[in-house]
This record gives structure tokens, C-alpha cells and sequence, in this order.
């Protein structure tokens, strides 16, 4: 197809052309004439006929997912659609180490955009630069004030809301490390409340990001402070339930907000830990009543982020939603794009804990809706790896169609990928191929980082894990050739495949051979498996070099160094001692000799994946 974007008016002329490669489509002054007509009535229409194209909208992030729309008319035709949200984005967690660059930020806009997404949230602990606080973000990939505004501009360009999503009590345990913040600190990674130095401090925060965002909505987080008062705070001001902790504290965090015109919203779930009887509860437990006076603790302009990533039950997300609903606030929801447990995304996980949440919001009337985005413990994931999470919950909001027919389709258009082979780049997550079974476990990380002389994770490893892994290196290899804009993925995937193939069972085979006093088998085992998944190691680390350098910017990555260096000098550890043992230098591998124990405690020989997000459990039981 062939465009005319000679009528449009300049502001979406110019973003529309950016968006014209990703579809496929030419710019011509021969080609269809594309007119725009805006629309007081919500929703979308494409008009496709002869040579003349119109798009009626009622915002600008509307138009661009109709340009995606029409760019799936061959032979002409006409769609229409009425949205049930009125936000819907990703939020993209920019601080465990990952930070995406600007130029990766503008990629993400404009995938999103032909999706029809009109909001978008950088989860920044302190990877944004506060002016006179020169540790808040130090060496960690934080963004200039000059970065915020671009990026806050192209995504204007787009009718793409850029939220400031931060934390403003909890979660900032890289800024409590240091000693310039000793005076604002209550325990652990929470700040102490009632204390003056901590106010000027979050006023900080919160004028810096009105100066740099252009919203005027701000997501102020206060989740998970779950030691919240017990340490510093209770030293001055003695016991105090957390609920009138927080009440003074987000009153406190609110006057502050309406000082700069902001709208706040919070993570819910400090406001659900306890029942009416002041016994521990289940942020999901929607059978449960709470405290009578807990409605009363969040101001009513805070609107409250009921996050759920976990279950498939849509009578959770119903219960769940009603009971936020008994609030006098504003409620949004946040689903999860699990990318934060390993090099590797869960999206058919992400699925099945996604599509009851849609259902569940559309029925409730929750109009607000983020996807979530976080890079626990390294983030090792790239954050390309779930845009089909972000196809679904468009389908979901602009359709009501949530299948995955609907998503593939479009995820075609507005991706320009395969969606089947991005959802295989679930494959390191899944050896025992349990795609139609999919879970929270993630063999995907710690099979990469167990130490593999020492084999803390050999108890997790399944006999046909190797050939599992060796077929699924082929089919990402596969993949790669059929998405070549997303080649980077694909190939780092694959590497990552190809060296759990050789790796998996290595300590397990070297175990057997010394338990079995078989000096020639190891031997064997030495000379051609070790050297082969060492060489599959190395291959591998260049490739998620790559990969992080496609997306992301430099700070972080010397976690990564640290953590493959370490893995890789073990290997060369464990040929040294090996030829040592073989040359008669030493008696004994105390490494090998070692019983073999699972890392969750069960009882049993029975080999199973488990959940393990950490890479320092896997690669020793020793303090580091």
C-alpha cells in the first residue's frame, strides 16, 4: 500500500510517516489519500475505499492504531471501535539495573502507539536526576533532565501520556546505601516518616518530575513497606500501627502533589494487609473483610493501583477490584508482562493471569489500566521480549476480543514479528515443554548461573533437558530469520539455549563418572563436554551483550560482567582442578564428592523446576 499524508495536519503527518516502515507502507503522492477527522464521540472508525482513506478519532493515540488498522485493509472496507479504558500503557521498570535509552523509549512509543496505547510509565527509583542530590541515581544509568523532556515530547507526538511512576516511602534501597541519606532513613529501604529532612527530600522528587514530565498525573508508589515503623521511627515516636503511619504519611505526599498541580496514585497493597480482627491477610484474599477505619487512610484524590499478576481465577480479580471499589477513591489496575525472573519472558504465563484480569476490569468499570514491566534482580530480560502482553490488553480494551488469533494478527501489523515465535522466546523457561501448562518457575535463570562444578541446582535438572534445549536453540535460530527486525532476540535466545544444552547436565555427568571412580570417562568429559559448553558460554555472553546494548544504556551492565565473569572463571576453576585430579596432582574433588541437595529442601530424588530469582543462591551457599 501507498500513502498520501499530504492532508493531514502536521501534527500527525509527521509521526504518522515514522510509523509507515513498521507497516510496510510507502509514502507517495500517487498513493491512497489518508484524511483525519476529528470526533467528539469516543472511539475510532477507518474508511477505506477507491483511492481515498479517512480515520475519524476522538484522541491522537486513537488515529495511530487506526493507521495500523488500515494498513490491514487490502481491498478496502470499513472498521469501527469503542474503547472500554480510558488509559491503557506499559510501565516500564528503568531500575534494577536496565535502563532503556532514549533511542529504545522511541522504539517501545511507536510500537505501542499502532497498538493504541496513550500511556506510558518509567518506573524510576533514582534513575532520574534530582538537581542537588548528586547520589541519588550515582553511576546508575539515571536520566537527565534534557532525556525526560525528549522522551516526554515524542510520546506527546503520539497522544502518549509519560508518567512518572517512583517511590516516595519504600523501595529505595540504593539510595539508603548511602551515608547522605542516613537522615531520612527509617529501616531498611524506607524513609521515616514524620521527620521534616524526608518531606524536602520527596518534595524534591516531586517538583523534579512536574519540570520534566508534562502529565500531571504522578504514581507515588508506597508499595511493600512491610517494616514500615519499626525501626528508627519507632525509636522516636514509639509503636504505631502502620495504617496511622501511612495516613499521616500520604497526607503528607498528596498536599505536596497538589502544590504542583499533580494527581497521585499508590500501589495498593499496604492498605490490605490486615483484617478486621488485625490478623495478617492476603492482599488476594477477597473473602476477608478489612479494618473499618482502613477506607479512611488514603486522601480521596490518591487513586489506588490495585497490582495482580498471579492468578487465574477471575472470581480473585472480581472479589479483589470489589473490595478496592469500597474505597472512596479512584481505582486502576496493573497486570503483569513477566519479564523479571530470568533472561528469558513468561508470556503464555503472562497470558493465562492476563486474560481473566481484562474480563474482570471491563465488568468492574476499571478504566485505568497499566502493564507491568519489572527487571527484578537484573534485569536480564530485554523489555522488547513481552509486546505480545502489550498486544493483548490493547485487543482486550479496544475489541473485548482477548484471543490469541486476535493478538497474532495485529501483533503482525503493529510488531512486524511472528507472535508465535515470540511467545517461544518463553523456550529457556520451559525445557520440560510444558507450553499449554505454563507457570511462575524459572529454570530460564538459575540453570544459567548454577555453579557447574558444584551443581547446586543438578537436583533441577530433567534427563531430556539437554535435548530439549538443543531442539529449542534450532527453533529461535529458526525464528530469527522470520523476524529479522527482532534478529537481536532471537539469536541471543538461542545462544542462551544452545549453552543450557551443554551445560545443564554437565555436573550431573561429572558426579556419575567420579562417583563411578571412572577416570577415563571423565577424561572424556573434560576433553569434549566441558570445552563445548565453556565455548557455548562464551558465545552466549556476546550475544546478551548485544542484546543490552541494543536496548539499554551502560550502567548495569557491570553487574552482568561481575556475575559471567565469576561464572566463567568457575569453569575455568573447574578444568583445572579437574586436570589436576587426572594427572594424579590431587587425590580427591571435595566438588564432586559433595551430596547432591535440592535448593527448595523437599524430600525426594524426583528432579523438578522450582522458582529461583536469585542469582547469588545459585551460584554458592557461601556469603559473598
Amino acid at each position: 500500500m501507498k500513502l498520501n499524508l499530504s492532508s493531514l495536519p502536521f501534527e500527525l503527518r509527521e509521526s504518522a510517516a515514522e510509523l509507515l516502515p513498521i507497516l510496510k507502507i510507502s509514502e507517495a503522492s500517487d498513493g491512497v489519500r489518508l484524511t483525519a477527522v476529528k470526533s467528539e464521540a469516543r472511539g475510532l472508525s477507518v474508511r477505506y475505499g477507491g483511492d481515498e482513506a479517512v480515520i475519524t478519532y476522538s484522541e491522537p493515540a486513537f488515529f495511530f492504531r487506526a493507521l495500523g488498522l488500515l494498513a490491514e485493509m487490502e481491498t478496502g472496507g470499513e472498521v469501527s471501535e469503542t474503547p472500554r479504558h480510558n488509559s491503557l500503557g506499559p510501565m516500564l521498570d528503568c531500575s534494577r539495573n536496565g535502563v532503556l535509552t532514549v533511542d529504545s523509549l522511541k522504539r517501545m512509543i511507536r510500537h505501542i502507539a499502532l497498538m493504541g496505547h496513550n500511556m506510558l510509565m518509567l518506573y524510576t527509583e533514582d534513575t532520574y536526576t534530582i538537581d542537588g542530590e548528586p547520589y541519588f541515581g550515582y553511576m546508575r544509568g539515571r536520566y537527565s533532565h534534557a532525556e525526560l523532556r525528549e522522551t516526554d515530547a515524542y510520546c506527546r507526538r503520539f497522544g502518549i501520556e509519560l508518567i512518572p511512576c517512583i517511590q516516595t516511602l519504600a523501595h529505595l534501597g540504593e539510595v539508603m546505601k548511602w551515608e547522605a541519606y542516613r537522615p531520612v532513613n527509617d529501616i531498611f529501604d524506607i524513609l521515616l516518616v514524620d521527620e521534616p529532612k524526608t518531606y524536602e527530600f520527596i518534595e524534591k522528587m516531586i517538583r523534579t518530575c512536574s519540570e520534566d514530565f508534562s502529565s500531571r498525573r504522578i504514581h507515588v508508589g508506597m508499595d511493600e513497606a512491610w517494616a514500615l515503623g519499626t525501626g528508627k521511627y519507632k525509636d522516636l515516636h514509639g509503636a504505631e500501627s502502620k495504617a496511622s503511619i501511612m495516613r499521616k504519611h500520604l497526607k503528607k505526599v498528596c498536599d505536596i502533589c497538589d502544590k504542583y498541580g499533580l494527581s497521585p496514585m499508590m500501589w495498593s497493597d499496604m492498605l490490605f494487609n490486615y483484617d478486621a480482627e488485625g490478623n495478617n491477610r492476603s492482599r488476594y484474599d477477597w473473602e476477608t473483610s478489612l479494618p473499618a477505619d482502613i477506607h479512611s487512610v488514603p486522601p480521596k484524590n490518591m487513586t489506588l493501583v490495585y497490582w495482580d499478576y498471579y492468578n487465574g481465577d477471575k472470581r480473585i480479580y472480581d472479589g479483589v477490584i470489589e473490595m478496592h471499589q469500597k474505597f472512596d477513591n479512584p481505582v486502576a489496575f496493573a497486570g503483569g508482562a513477566w519479564k523479571w525472573v530470568g533472561f528469558a519472558p513468561l508470556n503464555h504465563y503472562s497470558f493465562t493471569r492476563s486474560k481473566p484480569a481484562i474480563e474482570s476490569c471491563f465488568e468492574h468499570g476499571v478504566q485505568d489500566i497499566l502493564i507491568t514491566a519489572w527487571g527484578d534482580n537484573g534485569c536480564e530480560c530485554p523489555f522488547f521480549s513481552v509486546l505480545p502482553v502489550f498486544q493483548l490488553y490493547a485487543e482486550g480494551c479496544f475489541t473485548g476480543d482477548i484471543s490469541d488469533e486476535r493478538a497474532a494478527k495485529r501483533f503482525a501489523t503493529c510488531v512486524g514479528g511472528v507472535m508465535e515465535d515470540f511467545m517461544m522466546l518463553d523456550m529457556p523457561q520451559l525445557p520440560a515443554g510444558n507450553f499449554d501448562r505454563p507457570t511462575d518457575l524459572n529454570p530460564g535463570k538459575y540453570l544459567v548461573y548454577a555453579d557447574p562444578f558444584i551443581g547446586l541446582a543438578d537436583k533441577h535438572v530433567g534427563a531430556d533437558y539437554p535435548a530439549a534445549y538443543a531442539e529449542y536453540a534450532a527453533y529461535l535460530a529458526g525464528a530469527a530469520e522470520r523476524n529479522p527486525e527482532w534478529r537481536y532476540l532471537f539469536e541471543n535466545s538461542s545462544a542462551l539455549c544452545r549453552y543450557l544444552s551443554k551445560k545443564v547436565d554437565l555436573g550431573i555427568r561429572f558426579k556419575e563418572a567420579y562417583d563411578a571412580g571412572d577416570k577415563d570417562k571423565l577424561r572424556m568429559l573434560r576433553e569434549g563436554r566441558l570445552n563445548d559448553a565453556f565455548a557455548a558460554f562464551e558465545e552466549f555472553f556476546e550475544l546478551f551483550r548485544k542484546q543490552w546494548y541494543t536496548e539499554c544504556k551502560t550502567f548495569g551492565f557491570e553487574v552482568v560482567d561481575l556475575r559471567f565473569g565469576g561464572l566463567r572463571n568457575r569453569f575455568l576453576t573447574m578444568m583445572r582442578r579437574v586436570d589436576e585430579y587426572l594427572a594424579g596432582g590431587i587425590s580427591e574433588l571435595p566438588e564432586l564428592a559433595e551430596e547432591r541437595l535440592r535448593l527448595d529442601c523437599r524430600p525426594g530424588e524426583e528432579r523438578a523446576d522450582i522458582h529461583c530469582n536469585k542469582w547469588v543462591f545459585v551460584a554458592t551457599t557461601n556469603p559473598v
